[in-house]
């Protein structure tokens, strides 16, 4: 009876790291004096639409979760709304796939930059790049010559020029 129990159990771990995804395989290589442990990750395919979507909601939270401390470990000088409308413009593109596979395909991609973000393999240019924050200053404009020797004014925008700057900075989510 112990024994039946015990392969039940064994049963019911399998099943729950199948649930999961991913899940971690160990290999040890033996090289001369060094031994290296490496890890390589069993990605397993949905079962189907609905579970690969669900895992593209999860992978979408965990962008959404991260852009804070993101921006402030890089140092980047961007609005935590702006950033979360872009990473959801990104998974917005994709939204009206149907196909199992290549939405699995993109949960990978997008898991491996996930991964990439959190442990801090992207340098700042690259997530500058993506957030397409960059500033471009043409040094013969007046308006940098006046910044620059700090005789620049600032004139009130209207009513007007807001809403237009507005629509200007606003993704379109279609």
């Amino acid at each position: 009876k112990k024994r039946k129990r015990e392969r039940k159990r064994e049963r019911k771990r399998e099943r729950k790291k199948e649930k999961r995804g991913s899940f971690p395989v160990q290999y040890i290589l033996v090289s001369g004096l060094n031994i290296v442990i490496m890890s390589a990750v069993k990605h397993l395919t949905s079962s189907s639409l609905a579970e690969a979507q669900s895992r593209s909601i999860y992978l979408y939270r965990r962008f959404l979760q991260l852009i804070p401390t993101l921006l402030d470990e890089y140092n980047i000088q961007c609005d935590q709304h702006r950033a979360r409308m872009i990473v959801r413009h990104e998974f917005e593109k994709n939204r009206l796939l149907r196909d199992t596979e290549a939405v699995d395909f993109l949960n990978f991609k997008g898991e491996t930059e996930l991964e990439e973000l959190e442990k801090k393999w992207k340098q700042r240019a690259h997530i500058l790049q993506f957030l397409d924050t960059t500033l471009e200053l043409d040094t013969q404009d007046d308006a940098v010559q006046q910044f620059l020797a700090g005789t620049l004014e600032y004139p009130t925008p209207t009513q007007q020029e807001q809403e237009q700057y507005v629509k200007s900075i606003t993704i379109p989510l279609d």
